[in-house]
């Protein structure tokens, strides 16, 4: 959903186009779901699959806290070559509660 964002002041006045950060949120929910499912079923993970599937979520992120969890979590796992699939599943359902509070902050503060 794109919302028409104008200035009152014709000397700056400026059209944008802004994203509805729900959008973002759903978009990273859904991928995040996905992604528990996937590696609640497995033992380990292997690293790099690990990683790929973390970068693909943080590019979906719109939250700061979000994104800081999934930076926190692929520095910590930075060096493995396996990374438990129970520790995944940990990490990304921390950072779907994240986005689930920050989404409910947000409309409460902003709306």
């Amino acid at each position: 959903m794109s919302t028409l964002t104008v200035a009152t002041s014709p000397a700056t006045s400026t059209i944008g186009n802004t994203t509805n950060a729900t959008d973002d949120d759903d978009r990273f929910t859904v991928e995040a779901m996905r992604a528990r499912s996937l590696f609640a079923e497995q033992l380990v993970v292997t690293q790099s699959r690990c990683v790929d599937q973390l970068l693909d979520l943080l590019n979906m992120a719109s939250e700061p806290t979000v994104k800081c969890l999934l930076c926190d979590f692929l520095a910590e796992i930075r060096k493995l070559s396996a990374v438990s699939g129970q520790r995944v599943g940990q990490m990304l359902d921390l950072a779907l509660a994240a986005t689930h509070v920050e989404s409910a902050y947000s409309a409460m503060v902003l709306g």
